[in-house]
C-alpha cells in the first residue's frame, strides 16, 4: 500500500491536474482561435495561483524570513498554512494522512507540493503559443485566425501574409 506520503502529495495535486486536464482540452478545440490560447493559459495560472494563495515575494516582507511561515521559490511563495489548509480540503483521508506524519515529514510535504506548484506556475508563464526564429516567445501579437480560414486564403496571399514572415525559420527545420 503506498506511503501516507504518497496519498497526500496524489491529493493535493489532483486538483491541480484536473485544471491542466480541463485547459488541454479547451486549447485542442477546432474553433479556438491561436490570439485565444494565451487567455487559456493565464486563466489556468490564476487558477492555481487561487487554489495554492501563491504570493509575489515583498523582500520588504518580515514574514519572508521565517523559514516555517512560507515556502518560496525564486519570485513565487506560498505560505504554509495555504498549502495546509489545502491539504485539509482535500477530505478526511488526506488530512489523516498528514496528522500521522512526523513533524518533519509534514514539513517535507508541505516543501515538495508549494515547490512543485511554484514551479508549474513559472513554467505557464513562459508558455506561448508562437515563437520566433530562436524557439523563444514572439513579440508580435498572432493574429486571430482559424485554421480554415487559412486554407480559404488565395495561394498570393498565404505566401506574403502567412508563409513569407517566418520563411527562414521554416527554412531552418
Amino acid at each position: 500500500m503506498p506511503s501516507n506520503l504518497w496519498w497526500i502529495i496524489t491529493y493535493a495535486v489532483a486538483p491541480t491536474i484536473d485544471s491542466i486536464n480541463i485547459t488541454l482540452v479547451q486549447l485542442q478545440a477546432k474553433s479556438l482561435l491561436i490570439a485565444q490560447q494565451e487567455t487559456l493559459v493565464q486563466n489556468l495560472i490564476s487558477t492555481i495561483i487561487a487554489m495554492f494563495n501563491i504570493e509575489v515575494d515583498d523582500a520588504d516582507d518580515e514574514d519572508a524570513l521565517d523559514d516555517n511561515t512560507y515556502v518560496q521559490q525564486d519570485s513565487l511563495r506560498i505560505p504554509t498554512v495555504a498549502i495546509v489548509n489545502h491539504i485539509e480540503n482535500q477530505g478526511s483521508f488526506s488530512r489523516d494522512c498528514y496528522e500521522r506524519l512526523e513533524e518533519g515529514d509534514q514539513q517535507d510535504v508541505i516543501k515538495h507540493i508549494a515547490m512543485y506548484t511554484m514551479a508549474l506556475v513559472a513554467g505557464l508563464q513562459s508558455v506561448k503559443a508562437e515563437r520566433d526564429s530562436d524557439n523563444r516567445a514572439s513579440e508580435r501579437n498572432v493574429s486571430p485566425v482559424l485554421p480554415t480560414q487559412l486554407v480559404k486564403l488565395r495561394h498570393g496571399a498565404f505566401l506574403k501574409e502567412v508563409l513569407d514572415p517566418f520563411r527562414q525559420h521554416i527554412s531552418s527545420s
